[in-house]
């Protein structure tokens, strides 16, 4: 495994999409991406892509939700950097660690990187990648989508994922990123009495409260982060053994107990495969 300089972004502008077309037959376990500039940090980073043969596998997601899942895995907090990290840095096991990683070797015609980029001055980046030339193909894919849903009344809501388990996706961890009803950021204890995981007809994550959620993370060296509400499965790092398949599932849905009106963007940390999404 060796860190290898990236080639610079295309249309890298205070407004607009800059994109960085990565070099084929690596196996890319993260992307480092230093910013730099007169104005530009990660708030400017509105949405992210990941794209292999031109299908989205990180879609259209935030900067600053995406640095917001690393700080729960217990990432360096830095202003000045973004991390796009494929694999499961923290797991028990080398095995469930790379699971994730991206192989080019075979099955990828094009892999991309897309920031859409707002309000920038002068924005600059250098980019690192930590990869192996390992003649790996493409296999499992690290997928972050987003669902949303707003509650214009209190009390427990259904809300069914939007996937068939045809999809076959395997969760990871799921953020809920609470705000109110107008998009301001709001304490997840302050809008969730209780979240419910309903699969099968069994509760497998069971009426558990913002305050029990975040203290079982932290027993477990997580690190929860401000007005969100996260259901981790791998909380205890062994990665394989405790992800939550979907292929099983008769039925599938999400328990919210509202206690107040408000607004969540939910996003699903994912393991498929490239044709499944």
């Amino acid at each position: 495994m060796y860190k290898k300089k990236m080639p610079d972004f295309d249309n890298l502008a205070n407004n607009g999409t800059a994109s960085l077309d990565l070099e084929l037959g690596l196996t890319y376990h993260n992307l480092v991406f230093q910013l730099g500039g007169t104005t530009f940090n990660r708030t400017h980073i509105k949405r992210v892509r990941a794209l292999i043969n031109g299908k989205a596998f990180i879609r259209d997601i935030p900067a600053t939700v995406i640095h917001a899942d690393n700080l729960f895995k217990g990432s360096e907090d830095d202003a000045t950097f973004l991390i796009l990290d494929f694999e499961e840095a923290r797991s028990r096991a080398y095995g469930d660690q790379i699971l994730t990683a991206i192989g080019t070797a075979a099955g990828v015609n094009s892999f991309k990187i897309e920031f859409d980029i707002e309000g920038a001055t002068a924005p600059t980046i250098t980019t690192i990648a930590n990869v192996q030339a390992d003649l790996r193909p493409l296999g499992a894919i690290p997928a972050f989508i987003k669902e949303t849903y707003d509650a214009v009344s209190t009390g427990t809501k259904q809300l069914k994922f939007g996937y068939t388990k045809d999809s076959q996706h395997v969760f990871k961890r799921v953020h809920f990123d609470c705000k109110d009803n107008v998009g301001v950021a709001m304490a997840d204890s302050d809008l969730l009495d209780h979240v419910t995981l309903v699969k099968n007809g069994i509760n497998v994550w069971d009426r558990v409260s913002p305050a029990m959620n975040r203290f079982y993370q932290k027993h477990y060296e997580d690190v929860p982060q401000d007005n969100i509400y996260t259901v981790d499965f791998v909380e205890d790092n062994n990665t394989t053994i405790n992800l939550m398949p979907t292929a099983d599932a008769n039925s599938l849905y999400w328990e919210l107990a509202f206690k107040d009106v408000g607004h969540v963007d939910i996003y699903y940390s994912m393991v498929t495969a490239l044709e499944r999404l």
